[in-house]
């Protein structure tokens, strides 16, 4: 499968390098301050294409779009990493968006690809932790069939990401 995506206009998904590193943190960050959502785990961001994109089977993308001094702007990103069990699942991660980009089918684009990525990969589950506070992801997630389960995993992500979500490929 093609690791880069081209969405209509100047909006692309595609692999996240070494030197977008800096600025997915910072809009991680800014989202979680949005959301009032302190104190979270960034171990898998400090080496983003060492922690993803050079392991099997784990991708983390970001998506640009072109603003109008033709400059590349990251505006949101998207991961997925193996989680090692015997049932071939996959963890969806830090699906974000900047505020401006909201509510005009970023967040679709991204989790159809993010999708076809898993299923291609031959993952049989995703699995993800999430918010209360990200109650419009919540919406998306369970629109795509995700449902909420029990699981006494700890949280990879934040004390207050305490939802488990479940969705069999």
């Amino acid at each position: 499968m093609n690791n880069n995506n081209k969405f209509e206009g100047n909006t692309s998904l595609s692999l996240a390098q070494s030197e977008d590193d800096e600025t997915l943190l910072e809009l991680i960050k800014e989202i979680m301050t949005e959301f009032e959502i302190g104190c979270y785990n960034t171990n898998d961001l400090d080496d983003i294409s060492e922690t993803y994109n050079h392991e099997e089977r784990n991708f983390f993308y970001k998506l640009t779009t072109i603003d109008g001094d033709e400059s590349e702007k990251i505006i949101g990103c998207v991961a997925i990493q193996n989680l090692n069990d015997n049932e071939e699942s996959c963890e969806l991660k830090r699906l974000y968006l900047l505020p401006e980009y909201r509510k005009k089918g970023y967040g679709k684009k991204m989790m159809n690809f993010i999708l076809e990525v898993s299923k291609n990969n031959n993952y049989k589950r995703i699995w993800l932790q999430t918010s209360k506070k990200f109650s419009q992801a919540i919406r998306l997630y369970e629109k795509y069939g995700f449902t909420e389960i029990e699981d006494n995993r700890p949280s990879t992500c934040s004390s207050s990401c305490n939802l488990k979500y479940n969705l069999y490929l």
